[in-house]
């Protein structure tokens, strides 16, 4: 398939093609064939406007519970082709952490894309953490687009074995449509 021997592994992959509540990418971790794990998310649009996507490590395997308690993120905007620029740095949320701000209601190339290096603690304290990057086209006319860089984390002695991932913020709704992949990094 090309990518496989390239060092990275396919895990899980769900496209979404109608409005669901979350995506699971169940049961990814195995720390012991894998030095890290590679999110990547494909024209994603939302049920509303405006919507941002959260992330909730969870564990549990094929059985998945959210991992509750403190999320930390820092985040930094950048208008591509126009002025806009601004940055969050040292916010908190309770059980979930917004990883994608202000995705569109329709796909096309009103669509977000991203990408995102993620860590799970394996039940020793550490952290579980996604840093990433990501592409908003925020108007179909002008084709303003905003990119945005993204640190969060999630410490403490858990066992994070996937991720979840589920519209959020004020503008709340459903995730309407994309492709959501999961690989994990071979050792060398």
């Amino acid at each position: 398939d090309g990518i496989s021997h390239s060092g990275l592994v396919l895990l899980k992959t769900v496209t979404v093609t109608s409005n669901t509540a979350a995506v699971q990418l169940d049961n990814v971790r195995d720390n012991t064939k894998y030095i890290g794990y590679r999110l990547v998310i494909q024209n994603l649009f939302m049920e509303n406007d405006g919507a941002h996507l959260e992330g909730v490590f969870t564990t549990g395997g094929s059985s998945p519970v959210d991992i509750d308690g403190t999320y930390h993120k820092a985040y930094n905007l950048q208008g591509l082709n126009n002025s806009s620029s601004y940055e969050g740095v040292n916010q908190t949320e309770t059980g979930e952490f917004d990883i994608m701000f202000n995705v569109r209601d329709t796909g096309g190339n009103r669509s977000a894309n991203a990408t995102f290096d993620v860590s799970f603690c394996d039940n020793t304290d550490g952290v579980s953490g996604i840093v990433g990057s990501n592409i908003n086209m925020t108007s179909v006319n002008s084709g303003d687009a905003n990119a945005y860089t993204v640190w969060g984390m999630r410490y403490g002695t858990v066992d994070a074995t996937g991720f979840k991932l589920e519209a959020g913020g004020s503008a709340g709704g459903d995730i309407a449509g994309g492709k959501f992949s999961m690989y994990g990094v071979k050792y060398a």
